[in-house]
């Protein structure tokens, strides 16, 4: 099974994928200094950290997103 690389069953270990997401497609603005904790941002772009298996699962449905740049991939933690 894919998801099992990611299991809390299996102990499973691994980092979060850290995607940039252009500032004029956030919708709600709140308390930031947790995802502060994990980087910085390139200008003009929040940071939000997405599991990769989500990540994967949704892969087709973001491509235009990142095709046009309102989400890059900047690492992972």
């Amino acid at each position: 099974a894919a998801w099992l690389p990611y299991a809390p069953e299996a102990h499973a270990r691994f980092p979060l994928t850290l995607l940039g997401l252009r500032e004029d497609t956030v919708v709600d603005d709140g308390d930031t200094s947790a995802l502060d904790l994990l980087g910085t941002p390139p200008p003009g772009y929040r940071l939000l950290p997405a599991h990769p298996w989500q990540l994967d699962l949704a892969a087709r449905r973001l491509a235009p997103a990142f095709a046009d740049g309102r989400l890059l991939r900047l690492g992972t933690t």
